[in-house]
């Protein structure tokens, strides 16, 4: 309820469009068992997606809506959405569950437009550096339309205008997956697969190892990024390489060719003559190069 005015002479209509929104969130912030139930989590969905565009709201408050509201859909629903139906694209019905005519539908047939009226708007602001990140209004939106999946539906096909929001999902989903070890995108591993191949000479035969979560775990993982954030001039070559090599992890045995010490904590760079020279390494190992 509004705080100023005597709440006597407020009319129905002013009071059923400020809803108390510190209840809700008193209410909706503990854990409930929507299981039991998911009518309720239906009937939630569509007043979350329509406090969310309230504009007699506190900006806060259509955030806090927004993020609730991407959660139920993430986690309770997950892929059961008619997004195609909601943004009446087609009438198919590979999603089990459609709110066609709710707030919900009203909320996502306008997210594409207003996901790139914001885009264009705080771009150039934060290129610019007047502003060192982006919105939270707009970390909420684009979050809540890549669980959508709005880039690969039509209205966002149009490859120069979408780019930006493409390259976001992929992040997106590739940082998910190697947080949770699930499998990685597909197009993404096409697109490492193609890189792979650029560098490759033409008697090597690639493999798919790198694919593999048992294999590539998450220690390699750490040592990537521990090495990117030490060293990022590693990371800034051009497409062909700058012809260095590195080496790291145990070398007992002199499996890091020309590297001294029992173990190498960090990458560190071989010289290409050690790694021909017999000498610097025992009999059968092999170097471990990146």
């Amino acid at each position: 309820m509004p705080a100023a005015g005597p709440k006597e002479l407020l009319s129905d209509r002013c009071v059923l469009s400020c809803p108390s929104m510190d209840l809700v969130t008193c209410l909706l912030d503990f854990r409930l068992n929507l299981a039991s139930n998911r009518s309720i989590v239906s009937r939630l969905v569509a007043s979350l997606a329509a406090c969310a565009q309230l504009s007699a709201l506190a900006a806060s408050h259509r955030m806090w809506a927004l993020q609730r509201l991407r959660k139920l859909l993430t986690i309770e629903f997950g892929q059961s959405i008619n997004i195609n139906r909601l943004l009446g694209e087609n009438d198919g019905e590979t999603r089990a569950l459609s709110f066609t005519g709710s707030a919900l539908a009203a909320l996502v047939k306008g997210l594409p437009e207003a996901l790139q009226r914001q885009f264009e708007y705080e771009d150039p602001i934060v290129r610019g550096g007047k502003q060192l990140l982006h919105s939270t209004f707009f970390k909420v939106l684009v979050a809540l339309a890549c669980d959508l999946e709005l880039d690969t539906l039509p209205c966002c096909a149009e490859t120069h205008k979408w780019a930006w929001f493409q390259r976001y999902c992929m992040a997106s989903r590739v940082a998910v997956a190697l947080d949770k070890r699930t499998p990685l995108p597909r197009l993404f591993l096409d697109e490492v697969a193609k890189k792979i191949r650029e560098l490759m000479a033409d008697s090597e035969n690639m493999d798919v190892l790198h694919e593999s979560h048992d294999i590539f775990k998450r220690e390699q993982d750490e040592q990537l990024v521990q090495w990117m954030n030490r060293r990022p001039d590693d990371w800034t070559v051009s497409a062909g390489g700058s012809g260095t090599i590195y080496g790291w992890g145990h070398n007992h045995r002199g499996q890091l060719r020309g590297i001294k010490g029992a173990k190498a904590k960090f990458p560190l760079p071989v010289k290409p003559s050690q790694l021909s020279d017999p000498c610097s390494s025992s009999e059968g190992s092999r170097p471990s190069l990146l």
